[in-house]
């Protein structure tokens, strides 16, 4: 343990023979390094994407520089990440350090956060915490494509059915998809189809507005189908059948108004 001396008395008494010394010294312990603080995580685990890391290590015990150690271990304790700083503050100061921590590729399961004060360049160890947190990163959840969204804007007596869509790629999206939009009669005969060629990034939206004139759909029930295939007309990836339906009605008959 390190001492420093806090008050020095002497006193002398002298005899006709001897001396006698008498010191008191007292001594408190001088500051030790600790870690009194932890490590907590801003962010969704389960995302797979970048996570903040606060590092919380207390007051620091002296003005002299220190380094500054955060690190994460996975369930094999094999280290994942690591930051380190060597920084000095005045003593007593509250040292809190942020960091940005990519979780992106790691496996699911438990991984242990450690803290560690050290003397600059590794000169020796002043404190360690090797329980500042434990956490768990989830199974990779992938949004799959969203092709469910079809709506008719507008049925106009004697005018155009108009028809809005949406598709939302999925999380895990990358390259050249085709967007499938297609109108059926009753029947199940096609009487429209609508086509978009796209370059998919996850989670990007794609929108489509489209008419088709009433004079050339017969009254009766109608249904929109979505569908999404890789590439140009590659592999299924979505069917969606029904996403909307609405009845076309005959357009009312004009009576003439004959003069009285």
């Amino acid at each position: 343990m390190r001492f420093q001396i806090n008050r020095l008395y002497t006193f002398a008494l002298v005899g006709m023979s001897a001396l006698a010394l008498v010191v008191t010294v007292l001594v408190t312990p001088a500051s030790a390094t600790t870690i009194s603080g932890g490590v907590t995580l801003q962010g969704d685990l389960n995302a797979h994407g970048t996570i903040k890391v606060v590092s919380n290590f207390g007051p620091t015990d002296s003005s002299n520089a220190r380094l500054w150690n955060t690190e994460v271990r996975n369930s094999q304790n094999i280290k994942v990440g690591q930051w380190v700083e060597t920084l000095a503050f005045n003593q007593g100061t509250p040292v809190t350090r942020t960091y940005s921590w990519n979780t992106a590729g790691l496996a699911p399961g438990k991984y242990k956060f450690e803290q560690g004060i050290s003397k600059p360049n590794w000169a020796g160890v002043l404190a360690w915490n090797s329980n500042a947190a434990t956490v768990t990163i989830g199974q990779v959840v992938v949004t799959p494509w969203d092709a469910s969204s079809a709506t008719v804007v507008s049925l106009a007596a004697n005018g155009n059915v108009d028809i809005s869509t949406k598709f939302i790629a999925a999380g895990n999206a990358a390259g050249k998809f085709t967007l499938d939009t297609n109108l059926y009669d009753s029947s199940g005969k096609q009487a429209k189809k609508w086509t978009q060629y796209v370059d998919a990034t996850p989670g990007a939206k794609f929108t489509g507005n489209y008419s088709v004139s009433r004079g050339t759909l017969a009254v009766g029930n109608y249904k929109i189908s979505q569908g999404v295939y890789s590439g140009t007309w590659g592999a299924t990836v979505i069917w969606k059948s029904g996403t909307s339906q609405f009845n076309l009605a005959a357009p009312p008959i004009e009576v003439p108004v004959l003069p009285m």
